[in-house]
């Protein structure tokens, strides 16, 4: 009530000093004055309602429940027409979205279980929006799990996957600032402890984050968690009297070999020579069961195809990617022509058993921040060579 005053009961006041009478029903503000004559017109009662109120009211009469519209054994289609919010887990054996399936961005960790998925012309995914990403609520996270098999496959496409075909798909997660960095001082074997180049909580990173640290000798790439983030125990030489140490983040195991950092000479040249670290943490997660991950090489795939727009951000997609089949990639715009709507942006790929990220015959879209741990294959490749 006080902000709808703010804004709109001072200038009513001006029109007659006699009182008013405010009434609340339903969210809804109406407003009564007695009748005026106001350049000619007789004033008349004006309700009131407030934007956000007023997109919840409709919320309420438009949006279907989407997990209670289809049994687990079924191929479920969202008709043309029909807005489905999914509020809390559903499972389905195949999807096809031809109105608006829409994540609700207060559920609690809500997940989505399916053998395939497919959004037709039409059609809309909806997981998070730019004002209101996945995880702007604190601790929501959306999770889709692509089954190991579907029982009713697509005709000709299969399963395993989640794609588009002339339909929109939105994923948008919650941004970090930076999604990797380097090492400002060299990690030696058993090290807890890492010195960034960059202020982990500037960069948005958080305890029970994972991180992967690359290696700079013949040792292994490793993954790690996040347990603290403090400043420094050690200290650092060339520190100024009163200034407070950096922050160096903590990991739950330490690293498994030496690792380069910072600034290095060589012949009297000065080069950074560095370890990157990079954050494989998101607010929303595609993943693929993977009992047979490492057996058959095969996982999950996603593309967009036939003029569609698919706009991934903030996104893991882990367990991806089939071996040695062409077009099976974890992140996939196909022959798009020019679409300045795709963007792949601060998505974190892990584990791919095909090339991370493939740009085909799609030109004008954005492919930023992302990170690719593991893929056997290209981390990014540009198909015809010729993508813009």
């Amino acid at each position: 009530r006080a902000q709808i005053t703010s804004h709109v009961a001072v200038p009513l006041l001006m029109f007659s000093s006699r009182p008013l009478l405010l009434l609340m029903h339903s969210h809804v503000l109406v407003v009564f004055l007695p009748l005026l004559v106001l350049d000619g017109h007789p004033a008349r009662a004006i309700s009131l309602v407030s934007r956000s109120e007023s997109k919840l009211s409709a919320n309420l009469s438009v949006w279907k429940d989407a997990s209670s519209q289809c049994s687990e054994e079924e191929v479920c289609i969202c008709p043309p027409g029909e807005r489905w919010l999914l509020s809390s887990n559903m499972t389905v054996d195949g999807l096809k979205i031809q109105g608006v399936l829409k994540w609700d961005e207060r559920a609690p960790k809500a997940v989505l279980r399916v053998g395939w998925l497919l959004v037709e012309e039409g059609g809309e995914l909806k997981i998070g929006s730019a004002d209101r990403p996945i995880g702007f609520h604190p601790s929501i996270q959306a999770t889709i799990v692509i089954k190991q098999a579907a029982s009713n496959k697509h005709p000709t496409l299969g399963d395993r996957f989640l794609n588009g075909r002339g339909g929109t798909i939105k994923m948008l997660g919650k941004p970090l600032e930076r999604t990797w960095t380097l090492l400002s001082r060299p990690a030696l074997k058993g090290s807890h402890e890492l010195f960034l180049k960059h202020d982990p909580f500037d960069m948005g990173w958080s305890v029970g984050d994972e991180v992967g640290v690359a290696t700079t000798s013949r040792g292994n790439s490793t993954k790690h968690r996040i347990v603290d983030i403090r400043p420094s125990t050690v200290e650092v030489y060339g520190r100024k009297v009163d200034e407070v140490l950096p922050r160096v983040i903590v990991l739950d195991t330490p690293v498994m070999s030496d690792h380069m950092g910072g600034f290095t000479e060589v012949e009297g040249h000065i080069f950074e020579a560095a370890a990157e670290v990079v954050n494989l943490e998101r607010s929303i997660v595609i993943t693929g069961e993977r009992d047979d991950f490492y057996d058959d090489l095969e996982g999950f795939s996603t593309a967009m195809l036939d003029n569609g727009i698919m706009d991934v951000r903030y996104t893991r997609l882990e367990y991806c990617g089939k071996r040695d089949k062409l077009g099976q990639y974890c992140l996939h715009l196909h022959q798009l022509g020019k679409c300045p709507e795709c963007v792949f942006q601060g998505n974190a790929v892990v584990d791919s058993q095909q090339v991370g990220i493939t740009v085909h015959g799609s030109h004008q879209a954005l492919v930023d921040q992302n990170t690719i741990w593991d893929a056997r294959g290209a981390g990014i490749f540009t198909e015809d060579g010729n993508e813009m």
